[in-house]
């Protein structure tokens, strides 16, 4: 193995033509084509995920705008113009860096020095990276730019957040979005770089690495120079550096998260957080499972579980986002499993009720069908409970509310809306209509229609009638201009309102005793 103290794998193996980028040939093909027809813009904007080559490849562009002998549309990478790019010595070549350059005097003095012809070569290259971070008196200075660019100027900027360049920017510009690299053209260059550097490395190894890089082949080369030992890479080795937790345990994961063993998946987090696992990667793996079964489904045509995966999916996701932020390092995910099942074990509960319910009603005609002496009042019970059942077999999917019953239970159902903006906006809501499992509320205000017109504030609210009423009901939300008697509609009884600051003033008081404050 060649000692690789001296420069990083990612350095030394970094493209210098464009037939050397991998996985971006839709880009390659057009700027080839641009540099053999003389057909070379201005300026470029290279947009994509980091890693994908695109400031390797706005180093190319300079080489080939310089180089003497341009062949098929490549450097030819031997003239002194190529070897002073690739050693970092051409001075017509200037690299700025937004993230720490991002002001207006930066920009300026661009201008300034754009004036002057080029010091050795035909042209002057400006790389700008992460030019989304300029700041907007910087971008607007370099509009005026490329509007007008000097003909020996050409400019190429470079960003992961395109969407945070002004489109004046984009619009001057010649546009092309690097893809993620497919893990097939990763595992290709990370055999050759390791066969160049005498490194034996297993296939397998191989194909975790170029998994855990996500599209990045820098951060491929990177984690391949870092997990080299003694001149070997093995699978056993890239798992215990990327903390990874065995596939078997994934699935396992899954298969009690749809089977709703919250006890279970708990252990299980329990277990890869004592073992120093990387929770991070597990929840992505999880996910990634959940979207293959999801997307099965919808081609099997199944689409009676969809909406659960999609929910266990985006618990998932939250859990990723919180991970990296919690101070305890696996409450994020326990939330997620216990959200993802909670809903669950009370649809259970809830029918189970239901179910009782109609053998009690059952079990009651039966009885009075036996009788043989009845009074008025026990033929006045037996057809109500003829009744019951008629109406308990059309009733699965109808919910039977009427306005006074939510005006009536409106305090408890604000008290079941766990975020208090929502909980607050909904309170300004007015009922318009019912029909069946459909209520629709009426807003006077866009506000606080805003604030609940989400899917958020949506689940919230249903949730709460659920806890109430038993059921589910379906919320649809409008806008509609509204007397001041209908917009203080839920508080002509004053003793919401007043339910509600009590117990607010009970809560705070407890917090006051807790912590022996007073207060100010």
């Amino acid at each position: 193995m060649n000692d690789m103290s001296e420069i990083s794998l990612y350095r030394k193996y970094r493209p210098q033509r464009f037939f050397d980028l991998v996985g971006q040939e839709h880009i390659v093909k057009v700027l080839t084509n641009g540099v053999k027809t003389n057909n070379v813009s201005h300026a470029y904007l290279f947009c994509g995920p980091r890693g994908t080559g695109k400031t390797s490849c706005a180093r190319i562009v300079a080489k080939v705008l310089n180089c003497t002998d341009v062949k098929e549309g490549e450097p030819c990478l031997e003239c002194n113009f190529c070897l002073d790019t690739q050693e970092g010595k051409l001075i017509d070549l200037l690299e700025i860096d937004a993230a720490s350059n991002r002001g207006i005097d930066e920009i300026r003095e661009i201008r300034e020095k754009i004036k002057f012809l080029p010091t050795h070569g035909g042209k002057k290259i400006y790389i700008i990276d992460e030019v989304h971070m300029l700041t907007k008196e910087a971008f607007n200075a370099l509009l005026k730019t490329l509007e007008e660019p000097p003909t020996h100027a050409h400019f190429i900027l470079a960003t992961t957040e395109s969407h945070k360049v002004p489109e004046t920017i984009i619009s001057r510009c010649q546009r092309f979005d690097f893809r993620r690299i497919n893990d097939t053209d990763i595992i290709k260059r990370l055999q050759f770089i390791a066969h160049e550097e005498n490194i034996e490395a297993e296939e397998d190894a191989l194909k975790l690495i170029a998994k855990n890089a996500q599209g990045g082949l820098r951060d491929a080369i990177s984690f391949l120079e870092q997990m080299v030992d003694g001149g070997k890479i093995t699978l056993d080795g890239v798992k215990d550096s990327l903390g990874y937790i065995g596939f078997k345990t994934v699935e396992l994961f899954c298969e009690y998260l749809f089977k709703n063993e919250t006890h279970k998946l708990l252990e299980i987090i329990d277990n890869a957080f004592k073992d120093g696992q990387d929770l991070v990667f597990f929840a992505k793996e999880a996910i990634e499972i959940l979207r293959k079964k999801m997307l099965q489904k919808i081609k099997n045509n199944e689409l009676t579980d969809i909406s659960d995966i999609i929910e266990k999916i985006n618990n998932l996701q939250e859990a990723v986002w919180g991970l990296k932020e919690s101070l305890i390092p696996q409450l994020p995910l326990e939330i997620a499993v216990i959200k993802s099942c909670y809903k669950k074990d009370q649809k259970k509960i809830i029918e189970n009720k239901e179910k009782i319910g109609s053998d009690e009603l059952i079990t009651k005609k039966s009885e009075i069908n036996e009788g043989n002496n009845l009074k008025l009042s026990d033929s006045i019970s037996m057809e109500r409970v003829h009744k019951g059942i008629e109406s308990s077999e059309n009733q699965e999917n109808v919910i039977s509310l009427n306005e006074e019953q939510i005006k009536n239970n409106f305090t408890r159902i604000l008290e079941h809306i766990k975020t208090p903006s929502i909980r607050r906006s909904f309170n300004e809501s007015k009922l318009d209509k019912i029909n069946g499992r459909d209520l629709i509320f009426v807003f006077g205000s866009n506000f606080h229609l805003e604030k609940v017109n989400n899917a958020k504030g949506k689940e919230e609210i249903s949730n709460a009638f659920e806890e109430i009423f038993g059921k589910g009901i379906f919320i649809h939300l409008e806008y509609r201009e509204l007397s001041f008697e209908a917009k203080n509609h839920w508080r002509e009884d004053e003793k919401i309102q007043e339910n509600m600051e009590n117990k607010n003033k009970d809560l705070a008081n407890s917090v006051l005793d807790i912590f022996g404050g007073e207060v100010i």
